[in-house]
């Protein structure tokens, strides 16, 4: 369902799925297992399961004036189903139950403009393993229920700045000064296993953890 509401300034866009799915393959190892001498890929893939998509997609547009932009909400569900895992129903490996997104551009004049985005997801499954051992030189794993367990939440914010210094005959040439993840977070795109007097631990990996700043020129015509 699509509209356009209070007289073409904003629009709104509401969706909605559901997908069934046959013959699907899901991995089903760990990254130990290539430290094993008996590694075979076809091993650790499960093949031949179920599966369903299913969820809601909401987004509101801003068309017009000097402050622009959209917001989105998704749910969504993604399931799926082998007989390897006594043919319940779990999270594949990719679901991200609630995405948000907001992005906003706002002009300043008529040669200065900033903006921002915003994302945040709720983690990916993974499976946890519970003890390690060896066998024959062999590093084996005992794992739980599998994709029971998920990554933190991912949050991050982006900036920018534009400026115009030429604009003629249709063409514009400006500079642009944008920062990512201005607010540092260290989101977790992986995890690792640590072991100790303890036990074995898990450690989320972060594949970025710093502001990256960056300038840039850029030019545009028709």
């Amino acid at each position: 369902y699509r509209r356009e509401i209070f007289k073409g300034r904003y629009d709104v866009c509401v969706e909605a799925y559901y997908k069934r799915l046959y013959n699907q393959v899901e991995y089903n190892g760990s990254p130990l297992d290539i430290l094993n001498k008996e590694y075979s890929l076809k091993n650790i893939i499960a093949t031949g399961g179920n599966g369903r998509n299913f969820g809601v997609n909401v987004m509101l547009n801003k068309l017009t004036g000097r402050l622009t932009g959209w917001v989105s909400y998704s749910f969504g569900r993604s399931l799926r189903q082998f007989d390897i895992h006594g043919g319940r129903w779990f999270p594949s490996n990719h679901e991200r139950i609630h995405e948000l997104n907001v992005v906003a551009a706002y002009r300043i004049g008529n040669r200065f403009d900033i903006g921002g985005t915003l994302s945040y997801a709720t983690g990916v499954p993974y499976t946890m393993v519970k003890s390690l051992y060896v066998v024959n030189n062999n590093i084996m794993s005992d794992f739980g229920e599998h994709n029971a367990f998920r990554l933190k939440d991912y949050l991050r914010l982006d900036i920018s700045a534009n400026y115009d210094f030429l604009r003629k005959n249709g063409h514009t040439a400006g500079v642009n000064l944008s920062v990512y993840n201005a607010l540092c977070r260290q989101n977790e795109v992986s995890y690792g296993l640590r072991s100790s007097d303890k036990g074995i631990t898990f450690k989320g990996l972060s594949g970025f953890t710093s502001v990256l700043f960056s300038i840039s020129l850029y030019y545009k015509f028709q």
